[in-house]
C-alpha cells in the first residue's frame, strides 16, 4: 500500500499470580469460547534419552518436517501442540497465534528490508495444568524455538545449529543442569520523579492500563548478526522468538508490548565495544529522539567478552512518545535506551542451545526494560514495604542492598522475580513470578499515568475526533477520520487513515501542538 505522510506543525504480575487464571490462560479460554478450532499438531516422536556430559540427560526427538511446513503454510489461529515425553507424560499445549506488531525491518538504519519471512508466533498454556505456566513457540522455515515455563520446571525444545538431521533436543530442568549465569546489572541510579510518584501511589489500581501499547525499537548490533550466521532472516527469527517470550511476560503484568522496528547492522555498528556503559552511551547518542517507539532496546552478543556484560538502562522510569522527536526531549544523562549483552557470562560449553531463546536472555531483556518502565532492583532500599507509619526497605536479600537499610527476606522456594538478582547458587528467577507485587504495581502505575504512551489503536472503519487531550494520542482507522475539535498545545497527535483524513469545520490547533497525518491504515504506528 502506498504510504503518504504529512507533518503539520502548529507554530505559536503480580495480580495474575494471585488469581487462578492468569492473563495468558484467560486469552486461551476466550479463544475456546469463541469457537475457534484448535488444530492438532503432532510434529515430534520420541527417539530416546542421551547423556549430556556431566550435566544430566536430555531427550532426543525426531521431527516430521512436513507437519511443520503445513503449520507454516496454514498459520491457524489456534493449535493443540503435542510434545512427546518419552518415559514421562506427553505435553499437550493449547496455543493461540499472536503477532508482535506491524514490524518494520531495516538494515544499517538506511535500507528497508521487504523480503523477510515473518516468523509464526504462538503463546499459550499446558492443557489441564492448574498451576501457572506459559508456553512459547516461534518457528519459521529454518527456525524453531519452544519454551515451557512450569511452576517446578523449565522445558526447552530446539534444534542445534550444527545438527543437519531431523533430531531435536528436549531439555527438562529437572533432569539436566542448565548453564549458570553471573548476572550484574549496571543500572545504579535513583528512580526518576515520575517513577517515584508511581511507586508511592498506594491508591493505584493493581490492574494495569490494558488499553495502552508500548512500542519497542530493537537495535541489533553487528555481533548479533554475526552470531546468527550473518543472516538478516535468522537474526529476525531470533528477535521474534525473544520478544514472543518477553511480550508474554509483560502480558501477564497486564501490559501490551509491541515491536515497531528491528534494525540489523550487517556492517560494523557505530558503538564502542569496550564497556556496556560506552555501548549504551553511543547507542543513545546515535539515535537520541530519532526513532519510532517508546523505548530503544540494544541487543549485543559479545562472544569475546569475559565475563559478559549483562545489561544497563538509561534511566529508571523513562519513555518517549512513539513518534520521533516527541515527549520528552532526549538528554545525555536520562534516556529511554537500554543495552543487553545476550551472551552475558553464561558458560554454554557442552550445552549446545543453538539459536533457542534461553531463560537468561528473556530475564535480562525484561529486567532492563523494567527499569525503563519505572522499577528499581528488589534489593533497593526505597521500596515502601508498609504504611502507617511509612516503612521503606529492600524486598529480598539476593544481593547487597542499594542504599542504607537491612537486607530483605530470603526469596520464596518458588524463586525470585524479574527485578531481583536471585540467580546465584541455589537461587533462580521464576518467569511465572513476573515482577512481583511492588515492582509490578510501580510499572503499571508508571505506564498508566504516562502521557507519552498512547492507547492501542482499535482500528474501526471510521472515527470522529473531537477535542484531543495533551500528551500522545493515536487514531487509526481503515477508512476515514473526521476531525472537528481542538488540538491543544503540548499534544502529539497522529491521524492514521486508510483512505482520507477530513479536517471538518470546527477543527483548530493551538500554538505548540504537533499533528501528523498518515494515509496508511490499520496495522502499525507509522
Amino acid at each position: 500500500m502506498k504510504r503518504i505522510i504529512l507533518f503539520v506543525t502548529i507554530i505559536g504480575f503480580t495480580l495474575s499470580a494471585q488469581s487462578q487464571d492468569w492473563p495468558l490462560k484467560t486469552k486461551v479460554q476466550q479463544q475456546k469460547q469463541s469457537q475457534v478450532p484448535f488444530k492438532t499438531v503432532s510434529a515430534f516422536s520420541f527417539r530416546g534419552s542421551k547423556q549430556l556430559s556431566t550435566r544430566g540427560r536430555y531427550d532426543e526427538l525426531e521431527v516430521n518436517k512436513l507437519v511443520l511446513q503445513e503449520l507454516l503454510s496454514e498459520r491457524p489461529m489456534a493449535i493443540q501442540f503435542k510434545v512427546p515425553g518419552g518415559s514421562r507424560e506427553e505435553l499437550t499445549c493449547e496455543l493461540i497465534k499472536t503477532d508482535l506488531g506491524n514490524v518494520k525491518v531495516t538494515e544499517n538504519r538506511t535500507r528497508s528490508v521487504t523480503d523477510i519471512r515473518t516468523p509464526l508466533c504462538y503463546r499459550g498454556v499446558i492443557a489441564g495444568e492448574k498451576e501457572k505456566n506459559n508456553v512459547l513457540l516461534t518457528l519459521n522455515e529454518d527456525y524453531f524455538s519452544f519454551n515451557a515455563n512450569l511452576g517446578d520446571r523449565f522445558i526447552q525444545l530446539g534444534k542445534v545449529d550444527e545438527d543437519e538431521s531431523h533430531l531435536f533436543r528436549l531439555y527438562n530442568s529437572k533432569e539436566v543442569e542448565f548453564p549458570a549465569s553471573d548476572f550484574q546489572c549496571g543500572t545504579n541510579k535513583e528512580p526518576s520523579a515520575m517513577a517515584k510518584a508511581a511507586m508511592y501511589n498506594t491508591t493505584a489500581a493493581p490492574l494495569a492500563p490494558q488499553d495502552k501499547c508500548i512500542y519497542v525499537f530493537v537495535e541489533c548490533f553487528d555481533s548479533l548478526y554475526q552470531w546468527r550466521n550473518r543472516s538478516i532472516q535468522q537474526t529476525i527469527d531470533y528477535v521474534y522468538a525473544l520478544y514472543n517470550n518477553v511480550a508474554t511476560g509483560f502480558l501477564n503484568e497486564q501490559l501490551n508490548v509491541k515491536i515497531s522496528t528491528i534494525n540489523v547492522w550487517t556492517t560494523s555498528d557505530p558503538y564502542r565495544g569496550d564497556t556496556r556503559e560506552n555501548a549504551l552511551a553511543d547507542l543513545a547518542g546515535y539515535y537520541q529522539d530519532d526513532f519510532w517507539g517508546n523505548i530503544c532496546v540494544g541487543l549485543d552478543y559479545s562472544i569475546g567478552q569475559s565475563p559478559g556484560r549483562s545489561g544497563i538502562a538509561g534511566d529508571i522510569g523513562r519513555v518517549k512518545g512513539e513518534e520521533p522527536f516527541s515527549c520528552p526531549a532526549y538528554t545525555v544523562s536520562d534516556h529511554p535506551f537500554c543495552y543487553n549483552d545476550l551472551d552475558y557470562n553464561v558458560n554454554v560449553q557442552n550445552f549446545p542451545t543453538g539459536a533457542n531463546v534461553t531463560q537468561q536472555q528473556v530475564y535480562l531483556v525484561m529486567h532492563e526494560m523494567g527499569h525503563l518502565f519505572g522499577s528499581s532492583h528488589t534489593h533497593w532500599c526505597g521500596w515502601l514495604i508498609s504504611t502507617n507509619p511509612n516503612t521503606f526497605g529492600a524486598l529480598d536479600n539476593c544481593a547487597a542492598v542499594e542504599g542504607t537499610c537491612a537486607a530483605g527476606p530470603a526469596p520464596p522456594a518458588s524463586g525470585g522475580t524479574i527485578m531481583s538478582y536471585c540467580v546465584g547458587t541455589g537461587q533462580f528467577v521464576n518467569f511465572n513470578n513476573g515482577f512481583g507485587t511492588l515492582p509490578g504495581n510501580a510499572i503499571r502505575s508508571f505506564i498508566d499515568n504516562n502521557n507519552c504512551i498512547a492507547n492501542c489503536p482499535s482500528c474501526p472503519s471510521t472515527v470522529n475526533v473531537g477535542n484531543i487531550a495533551t500528551g500522545v494520542t493515536h487514531f487509526e482507522v481503515s477508512n476515514t477520520i473526521f476531525a472537528n475539535g481542538l488540538v491543544p498545545s503540548g499534544s502529539y497527535a497522529t491521524f492514521d487513515a486508510g483512505v482520507r483524513v477530513t479536517l471538518s469545520p470546527g477543527f483548530r490547533a493551538n500554538g505548540g501542538a504537533r499533528l501528523k497525518i498518515v494515509i496508511d491504515g490499520c496495522g502499525g504506528i507509522r
